[in-house]
């Protein structure tokens, strides 16, 4: 609200009456235009804010009587206008949760996102038993910290309750995007995920006598390429050999978890199986490793002939973990050992860069040998006088 310097009106001259009898002629202070203005209307307790949207004047209600408030939240809306990123506020009331879910699910599917069949249908599940139905724009910190205690009181992995969120959060940024809500609300700060740091690994020398008892040939290379390579299970089943070019493995980005294309060298260990796979190739299947001719996807019969062998309670999945941590205790470059495990990010390839007690062992040994020839070196030293 305001007025013009020509305005006559000030306080002296505030009461009409007055005014009048000392012949001054009264003018009610002009608006501003294009700053919206805060009024009251006829029937309701609240305060309203009303601003030119480019098409219309909207008329909000501020839902509060505190005229500090209403005049912050027109602010806000007038930076939307500003920034073009303005929603009229009664079509986004009528938007809820369920739509902005269902409509990152469509994403996924546009995309071909592996998330959408994984992680999105356990995650969809629960969000929903929480914030069915609710409006989008009544999802706040406060509830969503609320929900982060339900779920942890509830025995609920810390690393289940950041992927809810991060589910939620995604389904809000494209929202926001396709403009359909004027703002991402701040989310909480994720929770620790001590209980991700991947724990199950192999030695190389058991993991030599493990394969040695494995009797299935087809299964046997299988899990050994796992091992050198620490590739997941569900991309190695589906290597083809069109994929094979010369001494390289192109590997598509639609067969990728990350969606993102790779290429592996076929050297020393990998060469050798990729040798012993051509050997027992099958003209009527098209998969580097399979069974019968189909993708080697059951193989739990020799795997636990194996481990009853061999006394190592190992998993499939501490394959990929023994890759990863071999790679780096190679001395391989983190960058380059990324690549051929498939890691698209440093958070997570960490967690399976694992550091044995023989591995601190060796490096306390170090700086006890730096220390003593440290002292050593002091003690020659020569004073001059």
């Amino acid at each position: 609200m305001g007025h013009s310097p020509g305005d006559s009106y000030n306080e002296k001259c505030a009461d009409d009456r007055t005014a009048r009898t000392r012949g001054i002629i009264v003018r009610k202070p002009r608006h501003v235009k294009g700053t919206g203005s805060i009024f009251t209307r006829p029937g309701s307790p609240y305060l309203y804010v009303g601003y030119w949207n480019g098409k219309r004047f909207v008329k909000e209600s501020a839902k509060t009587t505190d005229r500090q408030v209403a005049q912050a939240l027109l602010d806000k809306r007038r930076e939307q206008m500003r920034t073009r990123r303005h929603v009229d506020p009664r079509k986004q009331e009528r938007i809820t949760v369920d739509e902005l879910l269902n409509a990152l699910q469509e994403h996924y599917k546009l995309h071909e996102q592996p998330a959408g069949k994984s992680m999105f249908s356990s995650c969809k599940v629960p969000l929903l038993a929480e914030l069915g139905g609710m409006p989008a724009v009544n999802v706040e910190c406060p509830l969503l910290e609320s929900l982060q205690k339900k779920w942890k009181e509830a025995k609920v992995a810390h690393s289940t309750i950041n992927k809810r969120l991060g589910v939620l959060h995604r389904a809000f940024v494209l929202a926001f995007k396709a403009g359909r809500i004027a703002a991402v609300p701040p989310f909480p700060t994720r929770l620790e995920e001590l209980s991700a740091v991947r724990t199950g690994f192999v030695e190389p020398a058991d993991f030599a006598r493990f394969l040695a008892a494995i009797s299935d040939t087809d299964v046997r290379d299988f899990i050994e390429w796992l091992g050198a390579t620490g590739q997941r299970r569900g991309e190695a089943r589906k290597l083809e050999w069109k994929y094979v070019h010369g001494d390289e493995l192109h590997i598509p980005a639609p067969d990728t978890k990350g969606r993102k294309a790779r290429v592996l060298p076929l050297v020393a260990d990998l060469a050798e199986i990729i040798e012993r796979r051509r050997a027992l190739r099958r003209l009527d299947s098209p998969y580097i490793f399979h069974r019968d001719g189909k993708p080697t996807h059951e193989f739990r019969g020799p795997w636990n002939t194996a481990v009853e062998a061999t006394g190592l309670r190992i998993t499939p999945h501490d394959l990929r973990r023994s890759g990863v941590r071999n790679l780096i205790q190679a001395g391989v470059d983190r960058d380059v050992a990324r690549a051929i495990s498939g890691h698209r990010t440093e958070y997570v390839f960490a967690r399976y860069n694992i550091v044995a007690p023989e591995q601190m062992a060796d490096a306390l040994r170090k700086v006890a040998t730096y220390k003593r020839e440290a002292a050593a070196k002091a003690g020659k030293v020569v004073k001059l006088a």
